[in-house]
Order: C-alpha cells, then structure tokens, then sequence
C-alpha cells in the first residue's frame, strides 16, 4: 500500500514568529551598517525605486575617486614614517597652531561654518595640522635662509611685506622664505616617499 504523502503544516503563530526574527535580522542588519558607516544603504527614494548608498559611491569614484584614494595612502604612508621617526604632535600644539589659522583670517570670520561649508570638523582640521606640523620638524632644519636671500627678497617685495621698519621688513621676508622651502621640502619628501614605498592599488589605473 503506498505510503500518503507528508505535509509539513507551519501553525500561524510559527509563521509569525519567523516573520518577526525577520524583521529583527533586517533591523539589526541596518543598525550595523549604520555603525560602521554612519550612513544608510538607502539615501533616496524615487518614487518606489530605491537610490543606493553604493550607486552615489560609485558615480562619486568616477569624478574623483583616484585623488581621494591617493589622498588616504599619502596620508597613511605619512603617519607610518612620523611614527617611526618618534615624531609626535599633541593636541594642544595643533590647537595653537588653529588659533593662529582662526587670527589669521580676520575678523568677522567664523572659522565653524567656514569648515562646515567645506565639510570638515574640528577633529579632522586637528589631524591634519598635527600631520603639517610633524611633516615641519623633519624638513625644518633643511629650510636655512641666508642673508643674501632675504637681501634679495625684500629689494624685490619689500613694499608687499609686513613691517614698517627695515628690520621688521627683513624678519617677515625671512619668514615667508623659510616657510616656502619648508612646503617645497614638505612636498619632495612626500614624493620620495611614496616612491620608496610599497603600494598596490586595486582596481585603480595609476
């Protein structure tokens, strides 16, 4: 006598508990990415049609993924080296150095909404000072200035420099040289950095 046929029979209250679970398993699903990422997969609806967090990264990648990546190894291969070097910035350091960014601007400028219109915090502003300045302590000593060229200097900009006084004149014309070879240091020891180094990138046409 053949066997009848077994039907798995799923009670409503079974149905509804794994309908539940899930919702949980989704929720909780979302709340990681939110963790990690701070953002949400979905960033607009048009309609019934999704736009997805990935598809906005994507078309921000084409217009300029390539300098956002050379961007972070920079930065990346930088700390490594100031790390190794013992180079280290503290807070407070930075913070001078942003007051005197804040002084430099005048007044009537609020330093806030300047970096919220370019999208940064106070954080990432003090991060990057602390970078700018353990970059200066390792070029510092090569950006001498010598009196000729101050002599030079201020014959040809010294009614643009500040001072009223031959000697002021001389003291801010020294400066603006020391910091142009401190930036021009700053940027031939990045490159011979990033030469010396090893870096794969991805997915990515250098």
């Amino acid at each position: 006598m053949p066997e009848s046929p077994v039907f798995e029979v799923t009670s409503p209250a079974k149905r509804k508990n794994k309908k539940y679970l899930w919702i949980a398993g989704v929720i909780l699903l979302l709340g990681l990415w939110w963790y990690k990422t701070n953002t949400w997969p979905v960033v607009a609806m048009v309609g019934f049609t999704p736009v997805f967090r990935h598809q906005v990264n994507q078309a921000l990648f084409k217009q300029g993924g390539k300098n956002v990546v050379e961007g972070i190894v920079t930065e990346r291969l930088v700390k490594g080296e100031l790390a190794k070097k013992g180079i280290s910035v503290s807070d407070s350091q930075a913070d001078a150095k942003i007051e005197e960014v804040k002084k430099s601007l005048g007044e009537g400028v609020d330093f806030d909404a300047l970096l919220a219109e370019k999208g940064l915090t106070v954080d990432e502003v003090r991060s990057q000072v602390k970078i700018q300045l353990g970059l200066e302590q390792i070029i510092a000593s090569q950006a001498t200035v010598s009196a000729e060229e101050v002599d030079k200097y201020v014959k040809d900009n010294g009614a643009f420099l500040n001072g009223t006084t031959d000697a002021e004149k001389r003291a801010s014309a020294e400066k603006m040289l020391a910091d142009q070879k401190v930036q021009t240091g700053i940027s031939t020891w990045i490159e011979e950095l990033k030469t010396r180094s090893k870096v794969w990138y991805i997915g990515i046409n250098q």
